[in-house]
């Protein structure tokens, strides 16, 4: 559940351009899956667009408003809030996390999905006995959906030294992850620049046995998270993945803080080609707050694949 941005090589073919709409409402949507001419772009408002609306595909430089073009495509099918696009015109490769834009002259509002409904089991024939009433069977409705849940793989013990460990696999993909993601091991999101969001793990990504996806903050080419902790922790630790086939992940950097705002540790990797997924920890004094910070900027361009690192798990003990 993505920053992905343009290789290098194809930083001369950019083109920026300023995002004006000239005709019908523009409605803006993230990149939640690519794969050669075809994208699904998660729309970010309550409108949709129609099948044949045109999209463009893009990323924002950091401190100006213009807008570094990759792809131009059309509307090829919609479900719910995700839209399926067929990419006709590319300057770049087209992959998660990067921002759309759809121009439509008539669109339509989202509309929820429904799961369907089990069937109802077959009953028992009615027998009617003489001066008896007659009571139809009833068949107990299904029980209702409940909202996916945070999900911890050690249990809510904000005394216990744990450690808690916090994947991303019970998310649903391309979901946002909520502020209070953490709750169950005494933390909170404080801060981001981006959204933090669940998704699938391409294959490219290398991950820890197990794990099927990620968290990816979508936003960029620098983005933040800033977690808090209270009771604070002895130790946060965080698994990037690794990367195959020519993908590349940007500059981190991984910070502690105390209560009073002191620094007390930092780690971190300048942008690479990483096979191998890494654990990362941070141990030092009495952690209240960390600090994740990614810069994928490369002159007027970008430099890995993702503008954001992509995590496969964070484990906490105090």
């Amino acid at each position: 559940m993505n920053m992905r941005n343009l290789h290098p090589c194809l930083g001369a073919a950019l083109c920026i351009f300023a995002a004006v709409s000239v005709h019908g409402a523009e409605i803006k949507g993230s990149v939640s899956e690519a794969n050669g001419g075809l994208a699904k772009i998660t729309v970010l408002s309550e409108l949709v667009p129609n099948v044949g609306d045109a999209v463009r595909i893009y990323f924002i430089i950091p401190g100006g408003e213009d807008e570094v073009a990759v792809a131009k495509g059309r509307v090829a099918g919609i479900e719910g809030d995700s839209v399926s696009v067929k990419v006709e015109d590319a300057a770049g490769t087209v992959a998660k996390g990067q921002l759309a834009m759809f121009t439509s002259d008539k669109p339509g509002k989202k509309t929820f999905v429904s799961p369907p409904v089990p069937p109802i089991p077959p009953t028992s024939p009615i027998v009617i006995t003489p001066g008896t009433p007659t009571v139809p069977p009833t068949t107990p409705f299904p029980p209702p959906v409940t909202p996916l849940a945070p999900m911890a793989e050690t249990p809510p013990d904000l005394t216990g030294r744990g450690p808690h460990l916090l994947t991303f696999d019970p998310f649903q993909i391309g979901a946002e992850l909520p502020g209070n993601i953490l709750k169950f091991a005494g933390g909170r999101v404080a801060a981001s620049n981006g959204i933090p969001m669940a998704d699938a793990a391409g294959p490219e990504m290398v991950l820890p046995p197990g794990r099927k996806q990620v968290m990816l903050i979508h936003g960029g080419p620098e983005t933040l998270l800033s977690l808090v902790f209270d009771p604070p922790l002895k130790r946060f630790s965080m698994t990037r993945i690794g990367v195959i086939k020519g993908a590349s992940v940007p500059t981190w950097r991984l910070e502690s803080f105390d209560a009073q705002g002191n620094k007390l540790e930092a780690v971190g990797e300048q942008h690479g080609l990483y096979p191998q997924p890494r654990t990362v920890a941070l141990a030092r004094g009495v952690i209240s707050r960390v600090v994740l910070t990614t810069d994928n900027r490369h002159g007027k361009t970008v430099w890995a694949t993702y503008n954001a690192l992509p995590v496969a798990e964070i484990a906490m003990e105090r």
